[in-house]
């Protein structure tokens, strides 16, 4: 270590003489403050990855509700008016019912493919 001559703080002499100070830093190991530093940010990015996750999970929660809601308080507010739609909607439902069999099954096999996948790597 080389020590460093530096003029006296504040008032005291004239300046003319000099003290002698060690350069050394106060925290020995600077590695141990990064580390700290890091679990902080880490500590940040939970907090805001858990709030994502849980606004996510609000969203999903507000449309998974209204698809149910939507039917149910159309009908109750329109009353008779959608009966005559809602009886076309069921026969073409009962019509189409392979296709939409078919639909469903191939986005399900999507999402299991996806998700053997993303395991993969």
């Amino acid at each position: 270590m080389t020590d460093l001559a530096v003029p006296p703080r504040g008032g005291e002499g004239d300046g003319r003489e000099l003290r002698v100070v060690d350069p050394e830093p106060v925290d020995p190991d600077p590695i141990e403050e990064r580390r700290a530093m890091l679990r902080r940010g880490l500590r940040r990015m939970r907090t805001i990855a858990t709030l994502l996750l849980l606004l996510m999970a609000a969203i999903f929660v507000a449309i998974a509700a209204s698809t149910v809601a939507v039917p149910i308080l159309a009908s109750a507010a329109a009353g008779h008016r959608l009966d005559d739609p809602m009886a076309r909607l069921k026969g073409w439902m009962e019509k189409n019912n392979a296709a939409l069999l078919a639909a469903i099954l191939v986005l399900i096999g999507l999402m299991v493919l996806y998700n053997g996948a993303s395991a993969l790597f």
